[in-house]
Parts: C-alpha cells; sequence; structure tokens
C-alpha cells in the first residue's frame, strides 16, 4: 500500500467516524426534543384538567351560593311577612301581645 493509499484510507476512515459522530448527535438531539415534547404534552393536559376541575368547582361553589341565597331572601321574606301580620295584630290590640304572636 502506497502512502496515498495510506492517506486515502484514514481520511475515509475519519469521515466515517465523523459521520457516525454526526449521526449520533442527531439522533440523541431527536430524542431528547421527542421527551422534551412528551413531557411539555402531559403537563398541558394535566393543567388542562386542573383547570377544568377547578371552573367545575367554582360552578358548584357559585350554584351553593345561589341557593343560599335563595333560601336567605326566602327567610327575609317570611320575616317581613309575620312582623307585619305582628304589627298589624298588635295595632288593633295593643294589650294583647298573644294575639301579636303569628301561628
Amino acid at each position: 500500500m502506497t502512502n496515498t493509499e495510506t492517506l486515502v484510507c484514514v481520511c475515509v476512515y475519519v469521515c466515517v467516524c465523523v459521520c457516525v459522530c454526526i449521526y449520533m448527535y442527531i439522533y440523541r438531539v431527536m430524542e431528547l426534543s421527542a421527551r422534551y415534547h412528551d413531557e411539555s404534552t402531559l403537563k398541558t393536559q394535566r393543567l388542562r384538567s386542573a383547570q377544568l376541575q377547578a371552573e367545575k368547582l367554582l360552578d358548584m361553589r357559585e350554584r351553593v351560593n345561589k341557593q343560599r341565597v335563595n333560601a336567605l331572601q326566602q327567610q327575609v321574606s317570611i320575616t317581613q311577612h309575620n312582623t307585619t301580620q305582628w304589627l298589624t295584630v298588635f295595632r288593633h290590640h295593643p294589650g294583647q301581645l298573644s294575639l301579636a304572636i303569628p301561628h
């Protein structure tokens, strides 16, 4: 084998090694990119799920609060009605408090 042939063989060998290294690097970058994409997708799904749960919880609390407000409004209405009845009876019969208590 001549010097030129040896030099060509060495150059080919170096080129092959460089190509393999580049391929391995690209493969690793693609692998990391895919893993990052998968992790990002999972994180996005978890965040969306948490957001949906928070929205459902908020809706439920709003419904409960509306029910409480309605119940309190009804209590106020009943109390106003009873107070009006009591005042009416008391005005007509001021000496008889027992008659003033609505039944």
